[in-house]
C-alpha cells in the first residue's frame, strides 16, 4: 500500500484530501497521471520524523525487499531505482516503502498524536492545508506506506557542447571510401558495365588482387541517398496497384526466414517465424555465366503472355529534368542488358523497356515523372547491348589487358587510380 492509499484509510468520510490523492485504479497508481507526493526530504529530516515515533514506543519494520540492480520493482511491475543511504532507504516519489508503523488495537492519544504530527509534516509538504486534512479518527490501526523521498542531487555543472559536432561526424563517414576486391573469380556488374567503366583497371585489378577505392563526398552521399529514396517511393506505389502475378522478383517475408526468389509474390502460406507472407519485393539477381555479367533490375512486369517487361528508374536533378526529352544512353543501355540477362536464361521478354524518371527536386510544373517506352529490338539498342558485351570480354581477357584509355600518368582519373602505377609500367 502506498501513501496515498494509507491516507484514504486513515481519515473518516469522503474529505477533500482523499479527493486529491485517491488513485485512479484501486488495484495500483496510475503512472500517467502524477501523484500528488511530498517534496523531497534529506535523510536526516525523515531519520527525525521516525525518532518522533520511535520515542511514542512505536516499532518501525523494514520491509524484506530485495535490490536488484539497484532497482526495487513496484506494485504494477515497474522498475524503481533505489539508493541505499547507511540504514535508511531513500527512495524517489511514487515507490512501494519499505516501512511499517505498527499502532497495536487501541492506540493511545499520544501515539495518535505523534501519528497526525508524521502525516500533517508530509502533507504540508505536498502544500495541503489544515483544512484538507480531517485525523478525527483513525479507520485502521497501522499506517503502511511511509515514503522518504530521495533529496535532490547537487547540480551537476553541464559541459558546452562541441559547436558542429554532428556535422563533424556525419563529414568524416561521408569521406571514408568505399573499397572492394575484384578477386580470383568475379562477377562484373551492369551498371559498371553501361558507364563507360575502365575495363583494363578491372583486368589489372584481377590480376594483381588490388582492391579499387571510390571517394566520394557529402554531397554525392546526400544524392544518392536522394535518389534511393525517390526510387523506392515510386516502385512502392506501382508493387501497390499490381496484381501479384504481374510483378516479378524476389519476396521475402518480415523477418526474412521465409523467401521466394525469382517469381512473383507467393497467394498461400506463412512464414512459420512471423506469420506473414512474403510480401516483401526485392530485386531478382540476374547472372550469365559465359560472360561473368551479373545485375538486378529496378523492377520486372508481367504483360498478359507473362513476357518480362524490365522498368529500370533513375532519379535526376531539376536542370537535368527540364532538359529531359528521351532517355539517357547509359540509362537505355542499363536496361537493354537486363532484358538480354533475362533473355539468356530462358524467360520470355517484351519488346520493349521502360524507362522511369524521378526529379529529386521539387517540380511546381506538373507530375515529377517522365516515362519512356523503348522499343529494344531495333538496331541500335542491339549495338548497345553489343557494346558492353565487348567490354565484359575485355574484363576477362586471359593474358593481354585491354588498352590504356588514360593518355598520360598525370591525366586527372590516372591520378585516382590505385592501379596507375601497375598500369603505366606494363
Amino acid at each position: 500500500m502506498t501513501l496515498l492509499r494509507n491516507l484514504e484509510n486513515m481519515v473518516s468520510g469522503p474529505s477533500r484530501i482523499n479527493r486529491r490523492l485517491r488513485p485512479a485504479s484501486r488495484e495500483g497508481i496510475d503512472f500517467s497521471v502524477p501523484p500528488q507526493i511530498p517534496p523531497p526530504l534529506t535523510a536526516d529530516q525523515g531519520r527525525q520524523i521516525a525518532e518522533a515515533a520511535l520515542a511514542a514506543s512505536y516499532s518501525f519494520t523494514p520491509r524484506p525487499i530485495e535490490p536488484v540492480d539497484r532497482y526495487l520493482i513496484d506494485q504494477t511491475g515497474t522498475r524503481i531505482p533505489v539508493e541505499q543511504s547507511g540504514d535508511l532507504i531513500v527512495m524517489t516519489p511514487g515507490q512501494i516503502p519499505p516501512i511499517d508503523i505498527p499502532l497495536g488495537p487501541d492506540p493511545t492519544p499520544d501515539q495518535v498524536t505523534t501519528i497526525h504530527g508524521v502525516v500533517a509534516e508530509l502533507a504540508e509538504r505536498s502544500g495541503l492545508g489544515p483544512d484538507d486534512i480531517d485525523l478525527s479518527s483513525l479507520s485502521e490501526p497501522v499506517i503502511t506506506g511511509f515514503i522518504i523521498p530521495a533529496a535532490p542531487a547537487e547540480p551537476i555543472a553541464q559541459v558546452p557542447v562541441e559547436q558542429d559536432l554532428l556535422k563533424n561526424v556525419v563529414d568524416r563517414m561521408d569521406v571514408v571510401p568505399d573499397t572492394r576486391r575484384v578477386g580470383a573469380n568475379p562477377w562484373v556488374h551492369v551498371s559498371n558495365l553501361v558507364r563507360g567503366m575502365c575495363t583494363r583497371q578491372f583486368w589489372l585489378a584481377r590480376a594483381h588482387d588490388t582492391p579499387v577505392v571510390s571517394r566520394w563526398r557529402g554531397a554525392h552521399r546526400v544524392a544518392f541517398a536522394m535518389g534511393h529514396a525517390a526510387e523506392a517511393h515510386v516502385r512502392g506505389s506501382i508493387i501497390d496497384v499490381m496484381q501479384p502475378h504481374e510483378v516479378f522478383g524476389d519476396w521475402k517475408c518480415r523477418c526474412g526466414q521465409t523467401s521466394r526468389l525469382m517469381g512473383t509474390v507467393p497467394q498461400t502460406g506463412l512464414c512459420a517465424m512471423c506469420a506473414y507472407p512474403a510480401d516483401i519485393y526485392r530485386e531478382p539477381t540476374l547472372r550469365n555465366e559465359a560472360y561473368r555479367i551479373i545485375g538486378r533490375p529496378d523492377l520486372t512486369l508481367h504483360d498478359e503472355q507473362r513476357n518480362k517487361i524490365v522498368v529500370e528508374f533513375k532519379s535526376i536533378s531539376i536542370a537535368g529534368w527540364n532538359g529531359l526529352s528521351g532517355p539517357e544512353p547509359e540509362h537505355l543501355a542499363q536496361a537493354l542488358l537486363y532484358r538480354w540477362l533475362y533473355e539468356q536464361s530462358g524467360y520470355a521478354v517484351h519488346d520493349e523497356v521502360i524507362l522511369f524518371y524521378v526529379s529529386k527536386d521539387f517540380n511546381w510544373r506538373g507530375s515529377p515523372y517522365k516515362e519512356y517506352h523503348i522499343d529494344a529490338t531495333s538496331a541500335g539498342c542491339a549495338l548497345m547491348v553489343e557494346a558492353a558485351l565487348t567490354a565484359a570480354r575485355e574484363c576477362f581477357a586471359d593474358e593481354v589487358p585491354p588498352n590504356r584509355t588514360c593518355p598520360r600518368p598525370d591525366h586527372h582519373i590516372a591520378r585516382a587510380c590505385p592501379l596507375a602505377t601497375i598500369c603505366f609500367n606494363l
